[in-house]
């Protein structure tokens, strides 16, 4: 029986986040343990070469989504001849890319002790590296087939394969660590989890459409160019988006310490949960907002902006509240010891990043399903630049704290208020200056917010999972009852307090 969207999507989701909690579970118990066995400066290079590795598969720069794209309509036509030519194209690319991927990280080796500082304890640190190395290339080779799959709108056929591997490998992790306390083991175990997956989706893949493997034609030179400049519209966001998240990194290993790295990436992981979490609650919307500006008047687009933007803010604002009060209780306390703590302001600036990128969850959003990528396609490169260049100068001044108040300095002043303009502009029919009043008003609210749970919760002394709890439950009562008393008289809360209980009653949610 043939599955609706509705039920694909929700599939999809749900799968998706039974994974990822199974997995944040088993992650942090893993985590921790790699740390009582291997200590900071291994965590560190962990870090570090992740990041690298990030920035090196630039070379995929979007063709892969670019392809996506292209095969939506040849996927649900069942035009399988086509999906053959885009799947063989798509082959050859993958291959081509993970070659160029591999080659480049050869050619780095010889660098790698300019880019790690206080790392001289660390044992084949190379040899560490080409394993990192060749567990993102080999992702390219094996992982291609996958791609129609999710294109069929049956993404939880992989989201279970990779949950189901990549829980078994934290588990098989977790045993190598403590019996012989081993990272080259320990990556050995990652290597073949990640391999078997890989071999294993795509033999399903194969199983549920036998035709990919047989032989296709060649995909038009029409489709080519289509896909390179569709690639090309994308090029500069990647570039700049990884050039921004992948820095960090390799700054703070070339200049403060790979110890500091560590340190730093466990509120990194941290911090990656929510922003996991409420990823699939925003990523849904975009086909829903699509649908909206092709189909309703600018009143009605409008509308629905500001509420989803009330949202945004409200999901982002609890959860900042709750990060900055608690993420040094709960390291110090309750997880490791408090020689991982960062000091309060290096903290505050990472949350505060944390909230500015949640904050562009809508207003990205918008401009994805209005197919605006061009039109600010410069933008990313800019920020990127910026980026490097004041987190460069404060970390001469300052240390540790310029490199995260260098990746704030660049958000605010380049994607903070390109996207607004051109989202405004080009959508809502209006001038952005009202984004940034609304903005304001929430970045103080949430900062109002913060300083009443900060003072609440500085009146218990936390000494154990206990009294860590006894905050976590003071910090989420007051951060939201706060929002509650700001905004329970404003026409959004209302509407979507109305809205929020009619989809209880009628089990559904409607953008309407």
């Amino acid at each position: 029986m043939k599955n609706t969207r509705t039920e694909n999507a929700m599939r999809n989701v749900s799968t998706a986040v039974v994974g990822q909690i199974f997995n944040i579970v088993l992650n942090f118990i893993c985590r921790t343990i790699f740390i009582y066995a291997l200590g900071k400066e291994y965590l560190g290079v962990s870090g570090l070469f992740s990041n690298i590795l990030t920035i090196m598969s630039l070379a995929e720069l979007g063709i892969g989504d670019a392809i996506v794209y292209k095969m939506y309509k040849p996927v649900a036509d069942k035009d399988y001849e086509r999906i053959k030519m885009y799947m063989q194209f798509y082959k050859k690319a993958y291959w081509i890319i993970g070659t160029v991927v591999f080659g480049a990280g050869l050619v780095l080796i010889p660098f790698l002790q300019y880019l790690i500082s206080g790392g001289e304890g660390i044992e084949h640190i190379k040899f560490i590296y080409f394993l990192y190395l060749f567990n993102t290339a080999s992702t390219y080779f094996f992982s291609y087939k996958k791609l129609i799959i999710n294109t069929d709108q049956k993404g939880y056929i992989d989201t279970i394969n990779r949950y189901l591997f990549l829980i078994l490998q934290n588990i098989v992790q977790i045993i190598v660590l403590l019996l012989w306390k081993d990272f080259v083991i320990y990556l050995l175990v990652q290597i073949n989890a990640n391999l078997i997956a890989n071999i294993r989706i795509s033999k399903v893949a194969t199983k549920m459409y036998p035709f990919i493997n047989e032989k296709a034609q060649k995909l038009p030179e029409k489709d080519k160019h289509e896909i390179f400049k569709q690639t090309m519209a994308l090029v500069m966001h990647k570039l700049g988006g990884v050039c921004v998240s992948g820095t960090d990194n390799l700054l703070l290993s070339a200049f403060v310490g790979i110890g500091w790295v560590g340190i730093y990436s466990n509120y990194v992981t941290i911090l990656g949960i929510p922003q996991t979490l409420l990823a699939y609650i925003f990523s849904p919307l975009t086909a829903s907002i699509g649908n909206l500006i092709n189909t309703e008047n600018t009143n009605h687009l409008k509308k629905t902006f500001d509420k989803l933007l009330f949202v945004n803010f409200w999901m982002y604002g609890f959860s900042s509240i709750c990060l900055f009060v608690l993420l040094n209780s709960f390291i110090g306390k309750v997880w490791i010891d408090e020689s991982y703590l960062l000091g309060l302001p290096i903290v505050f600036f990472i949350v505060l990043n944390f909230y500015i990128t949640g904050m562009r969850q809508v207003i990205s959003a918008f401009k994805s399903s209005a197919g605006l990528f061009w039109n600010d396609r410069f933008r990313p490169i800019a920020e990127a630049a910026v980026n490097l260049v004041a987190s460069l100068i404060l970390l001469k001044f300052t240390g540790f704290i310029g490199v995260i108040i260098g990746t704030t300095i660049s958000a605010l002043t380049t994607t903070f208020w390109v996207e607004a303009e051109i989202v405004y502009k080009h959508v809502l029919d209006e001038k952005p200056y009202k984004f940034f009043i609304v903005y304001t008003k929430y970045l103080a609210s949430t900062i109002a917010g913060g300083i009443l749970c900060c003072a609440i919760c500085n009146l218990i002394e936390v000494n154990g999972l206990l009294t860590f709890i006894l905050q976590l439950i003071i910090c989420v009562t007051v951060s939201n009852l706060f929002f509650v008393l700001l905004y329970f008289r404003t026409t959004k809360f209302k509407e979507l307090w109305h809205q929020f209980f009619a989809s209880i009653i009628k089990r559904r949610f409607s953008l309407r």
